[in-house]
């Protein structure tokens, strides 16, 4: 196998030549990842939320099976109840800011 025509094709190149290449190559590799990237975060999305009925049952049936005490299941429905209405829900107390 003669490989001294690839030899004089590299050899007629300019180091300034090889570095332009190999910097376009990096640029079209990086580009072509950003757009994968992107278009998987466009096409994933949010998944839809679930009612907050069937959040309230789901509770309901941890409350029944013991695996939420009374006090969690009522901090969640009042959360639930207001996360419905539009409303923030709001703290038992003020964060401590540690501020005096």
């Amino acid at each position: 196998m003669n490989l001294e025509p690839a030899l004089l094709l590299f050899a007629e190149r300019s180091p300034v030549d090889l570095t332009l290449a190999v910097l376009a190559m990096i640029a079209a590799l990086a580009a072509g990842s950003a757009a994968v990237w992107w278009l998987g975060r466009r096409l994933k999305g949010k998944p839809p939320a679930e009612a907050p009925e069937r959040q309230l049952a789901r509770y309901q049936k941890l409350l029944r099976e013991g695996a939420l005490s009374q006090e969690e299941f009522n901090r969640i429905r009042q959360s639930l109840e207001l996360t419905h209405s539009g409303q923030p829900p709001r703290s038992a107390e003020p964060p401590n800011s540690g501020i005096k």
